[in-house]
């Protein structure tokens, strides 16, 4: 079975909120912004890296929950645009 987009991405983004430390999500998120790989901007993958970044960031945008949040029911950061 292939690898997705989201696969690759997952550990990496892990790692990098990891060194962020104990700061909080909203600085996290600023951080997290300029950290995807030039070669995907603009294209599908860096879609994929921008939601995983709030999946695993536990953010909601507007009240809503992103795509594929897999953290259900758990406390959860709100931003709004």
């Amino acid at each position: 079975m292939s690898e997705t987009w989201r696969d690759r991405f997952r550990p990496v983004i892990a790692e990098l909120i990891a060194k962020l430390g104990d700061i909080p999500v909203e600085e996290k998120l600023k951080a997290m912004r300029g950290t995807c790989p030039a070669q995907f901007r603009g294209y599908f993958p860096y879609r994929i890296w921008c939601d995983e970044v709030k999946v695993q960031l536990k953010i909601m945008v507007n009240g809503e929950r992103t795509a594929n949040q897999v953290n259900k029911g758990t406390e959860t950061a709100v931003l709004t645009k």
